[in-house]
Parts: structure tokens; C-alpha cells; sequence
């Protein structure tokens, strides 16, 4: 959990703090939002063995139109994010959650039938959404907020729990 509080500071990103965390069987899940807006900000990867933490790859690093060009940039260059002057004025969503929600549920009912979209999170650019079968959690999906491109997180195996962190 250090691991995750430090986070924000060791790569220069201000105003952020951890909203939850989420264990799964290849990794640790971390969500952080703006402090200012509550708004959705970064997702983040922590390794379960080496404990070395990295931006969430896919929506994360290319829909996130505030934060993603900067943790891209780091991911290929392996250098130190630095925030200052990077981000850009977000445009408005296109689409609203609930029609995120709706297409969630769509590709859902292809992909992993009996699943569906639980509880969302709007970060700039896209909505994140728990996948739930009943009322268990079995993984989470991303919908890009300009177009409703549904994107589905394959890479943290198996949910095992979520602790939502309080400020």
C-alpha cells in the first residue's frame, strides 16, 4: 500500500489520491482520482512479486486525454513522468456514462454472457466499469467516451478483492 501512496509524488503528479485498490492473481490494481474534482486520473499496476509499479497500460495510457500522452512518453522513454506543462484541456465526453454503461453491457452479453457492467468511474476520456457476474466481481472493462469503444482489461487474471480507500 506504501507502494501506491508514494506514487503520485515519485512521478510529479500533484493533487492525486488512491480511491481503491484491487488484488487479482497477476497483479495489484490501484485507482487514483484528483483530489480538486474526484474525477477519475490514473490507474496503476503494481507487480505482485517485485512490487515495482507502472501506469496501467491500454485505456489508461491511450484514451486517458489528460494524463495518458505523459505516462506513455514515460513507458517508452523509461524516464521519470514530469508532469509540468504536459496536460492539455480535456475535451467534453461525447457520450454520457449511462451510454457507456449500455454499451458495456452489449459487448458483455458476446463476450462473457450473464456478465454485466457495475459500478463506473469517468476519467478523461473514457469510463471505467466493474464487470460483474451476479453481484461478484470478475474483472473490469473500459469504454472509450468519444466513440464507445469497449476495451476489456485481459491481463490481471483472476479478481480476488477490492478495498475502497478512504481520505
Amino acid at each position: 500500500m506504501e507502494i501506491l501512496r508514494q506514487w503520485p509524488d515519485a512521478h510529479h503528479i500533484d493533487g492525486l489520491v488512491l480511491d481503491e485498490v484491487e488484488a487479482y492473481t497477476q497483479n495489484f490494481y490501484a485507482q487514483f482520482k484528483e483530489a480538486s474534482t474526484g474525477k477519475g486520473a490514473v490507474q496503476v499496476l503494481v507487480d505482485r512479486y517485485t512490487g515495482r509499479s507502472m501506469p496501467e497500460m491500454g485505456p489508461n495510457m491511450m484514451w486517458n486525454a489528460k494524463y495518458g500522452k505523459v505516462m506513455m512518453q514515460e513507458m517508452m522513454s523509461g524516464s521519470e513522468m514530469m508532469m509540468g506543462g504536459a496536460s492539455t484541456i480535456p475535451p467534453a465526453s461525447a457520450i454520457a456514462e449511462a451510454q457507456a454503461k449500455r454499451s458495456a453491457d452489449q459487448f458483455l452479453s458476446g463476450y462473457l454472457p450473464g456478465a454485466t457492467a457495475g459500478n463506473g468511474d469517468a476519467f478523461y476520456g473514457y469510463y471505467h466499469f466493474d464487470v460483474l457476474r451476479g453481484r461478484r466481481q470478475v474483472g473490469m472493462l473500459s469504454v472509450n467516451a468519444q466513440s464507445g469503444q469497449v476495451w476489456y482489461h485481459t491481463w490481471h487474471g483472476e479478481f480476488l478483492d477490492k478495498r475502497e480507500i478512504r481520505q
